[in-house]
């Protein structure tokens, strides 16, 4: 949560910078950082399938939507509240989970 708050007020800091530039930049760290760790720990697995390829690709679509949307978010509200509705993401999840899969969670989760 420190390192999410740094980069929100770093966001917040070079909103003037257009936003296809921090979107490039957080992809690359996050490209190289979990390529790396997935090589190192030895879990680099390819998708099989053109199902599993399908979702790869609507993921990493949705993921670049939802880093656009924070950065212009970013340029135009202060930290604080746009912080406070990224954290809503968890509720989101939960109630995508019931809705869709299904799957009411459990005490720990």
């Amino acid at each position: 949560m420190i390192l999410a708050a740094i980069s929100y007020t770093v966001l917040r800091y070079i909103r003037k910078v257009h936003y296809t530039v921090t979107t490039l930049m957080f992809g690359l760290w996050g490209v190289t950082e979990n390529l790396s760790l997935a090589i190192g720990f030895n879990v680099f697995n390819k998708p099989e399938g053109s199902e599993e390829w399908l979702l790869v690709c609507a993921l990493a679509v949705l993921t670049f939507v939802g880093q656009v949307a924070i950065v212009c978010a970013m340029k135009a509200e202060q930290a604080g509240p746009v912080a406070i509705i990224r954290t809503f993401d968890v509720v989101f999840a939960f109630g995508w989970q019931i809705i869709i899969l299904h799957s009411v969670p459990d005490k720990l989760r």
